[in-house]
This record gives C-alpha cells, structure tokens and sequence, in this order.
C-alpha cells in the first residue's frame, strides 16, 4: 500500500468516526458538549489529511 492510499484510509477512518461522534451528540445533549471539542478537532485533522492527500496527488 502507498503513502497516499494510507492518508486516504486515514481520512476515510476520521470521516467515520465524525459520523459516529455526530450521532451520539444528537442522541444525547450532555454528551454533545462534551464532544464538541473533539469533532472540531476531528473536522481539523480531516482537513489537514484532505490537504496533504491532494499535494500528494499533484506531484
């Protein structure tokens, strides 16, 4: 497996776990505070990945 196809699993795991961490903050207002901070993270490191993803595509 290529270094690109790693950082598109990766993502494709961040992406997920975005959902499921969605879903329980709607499920559940209390946690939805709680999780806050980490889907904003979540979201951050997908962007970075995206990024990265497409410089590596590009070259």
């Amino acid at each position: 497996m290529s270094e690109l196809e790693y950082l598109k699993e990766a993502l494709d795991h961040v992406d997920y776990a975005l959902d499921i961490l969605r879903k329980v903050a709607r499920k559940s207002r209390t946690m939805a505070d709680s999780l806050e901070d980490i889907i904003y993270h979540l979201e951050e490191a997908g962007d970075l990945l995206d990024s990265m993803i497409s410089r590596e595509s590009s070259k």
